[in-house]
């Protein structure tokens, strides 16, 4: 007989699935499919799957028999690899449950070494007020902001335009600032910054005032000292901030603003790895001094939203191709003249925040379940006094709360804005691995969230509609 097997990925504690084909000749069949996983144990049909808990090289070996009594033995070896990340899941032994009946909480995760649970679903749709407002002394002159989230731990990563760094202040206790320390980058009055996570790695992009572009790479710890690359200098003058986003296909893509009167915009295609040397396309705009952009890849199309403090934002539509397309730029309304945009997704749609340049005020702007929407419903959320003009926006995703940031442009103020969280449960939050007595007292449709972290902080979220109706549980006691 004729046999050959294929199988997954192979990591430590995530089933590996096993494809036996059978390429016997016509007028015979395998009949008998008799697996062994390196004496860790068997199986004896064609497509197993089989969960390796070692890290280490595993001789798999299939013996096949078929209808004429011949046999045959193949041997691969698969090499098991560490996870690079958590594998979250969890489910509940009741759907729906009923007011005020403790729900049954299964955590399903894997190659995760702490929990937090959110059972009070925040919103950055909800209400909102300041957080904190704090001038940071080490700072001279900020021009940009990007936040990252690692383990227990928050991070703001702040351009100091005028002395020549970028600083690192981190939050252990959010919105507690602990320490700021200023990396170690030799890049000369910074300017954009962002941070973007790939495969439990972090790296960041930066422009600065020569127009360079550059890449940072932080390895898996983001309290590390990053290697520095220059990417490239493109001719364009005055870059500012930018955006990273990854594709469903999972390649990975950045988008800057800069120009000055002369708008442009410079799409960079990394493929399938940010530390690739990227392909770029220069496209012009409209409006005068871009001075951010958020980029949206919505159902196969690019998007993006471009905002300028001459001008007021723009929705520049690449159709299929960013790399090929020339943009159909569209105003939109309701806004002015804004320096920071950060965009978001949720299950009702996009929204976007704009920082304006005419007042302190921040404005939220519903899209719908298109970014493709020029006369988005527009909330003003407020005058913020510490803020004037704010290119340096973004918005932190830690331990289930929403907080969106804030820098003042060559000042020292950093601002967080927090968001009303509404939820008649229990408790609001968790950090055991399966906690219990978690009730609601209302009807309703919660979308718990369980976050998981591995040993080097590397976080990913899970999302689960507890559904509560409105039948009651008995109360019931005994003794």
């Amino acid at each position: 007989p004729k046999t050959d097997f294929s199988f997954s990925d192979p990591v430590e504690n995530i089933p590996v699935e096993f494809l036996g084909e059978d390429l016997t000749i016509t007028d015979d069949e395998i009949t008998a499919w008799d697996w062994d996983f390196g004496g860790l144990g068997t199986a004896d049909i064609q497509n197993p799957s089989f969960t390796f808990l070692v890290t280490e090289d595993i001789l798999v070996e299939l013996t096949v028999a078929t209808l004429q009594g011949c046999s045959e033995t193949i041997q691969k070896t698969l090499s098991v690899q560490s996870a690079i990340e958590p594998t979250v899941s969890f489910s509940t032994v009741s759907s729906p449950s009923c007011i005020g009946e403790n729900i049954p909480l299964s955590n399903n995760s894997i190659n995760a070494q702490a929990y937090f649970w959110d059972f009070c679903p925040q919103s950055y749709l909800s209400s909102s007020s300041i957080l904190f407002s704090n001038d940071i002394s080490e700072v001279d002159a900020i021009y940009d902001l990007a936040m990252a989230s690692y383990g227990e731990t928050a991070f703001a990563f702040v351009s100091d335009y005028n002395n020549d760094d970028i600083a690192r202040i981190s939050f252990s206790d959010f919105p507690n600032i602990d320490a700021t320390d200023f990396l170690t980058t030799g890049i000369s009055a910074p300017k954009g910054i962002k941070m973007f996570e790939t495969k439990g790695n972090w790296w960041a992009i930066v422009t600065n005032n020569d127009n360079d572009v550059f890449r940072l790479s932080f390895g898996d710890d983001l309290n590390t000292e990053p290697s520095v690359e220059l990417i490239d200098n493109y001719g364009i003058s005055d870059l500012r901030s930018l955006d990273i986003i990854q594709n469903d296909s999972g390649d990975i893509y950045a988008i800057i603003a800069g120009g000055g009167t002369g708008s442009r915009v410079i799409v960079l295609d990394f493929g399938d790895a940010i530390s690739n040397t990227p392909s770029a396309k220069i496209h012009t705009t409209s409006g005068a001094y871009p001075s951010d952009v958020a980029l949206v890849h919505e159902s196969e199309n690019w998007f993006a939203i471009l905002s300028t403090v001459g001008s007021g934002p723009f929705i520049l539509d690449f159709g299929n191709d960013i790399m090929v397309n020339s943009p159909t730029i569209t105003p939109i309304t309701g806004i002015g003249k804004s320096a920071g945009v950060v965009i978001k997704q949720d299950e009702t749609g996009y929204a976007a925040f704009f920082a304006t340049t005419t007042s302190a005020d921040i404005y939220r702007a519903q899209f719908g379940t298109s970014i493709n929407n020029p006369n988005p419903t527009i909330e003003n959320l407020g005058d913020y006094n510490t803020l004037s003009t704010t290119i340096g926006l973004d918005l932190l995703y830690h331990e289930a709360s929403y907080a969106l940031m804030a820098g003042t442009l060559n000042d020292q103020n950093l601002t967080a804005i927090s968001f009303e969280k509404n939820c008649e449960v229990s408790q609001l939050s968790s950090q055991e691995t399966a906690p219990t007595n978690i009730r609601y007292s209302a009807t309703g449709s919660y979308p718990v969230t369980l976050t998981a972290y591995n040993e080097q902080g590397i976080e990913r979220a899970y999302y689960h509609n507890i559904e509560v109706n409105s039948s009651s549980a008995p109360n019931i006691s005994f003794s």
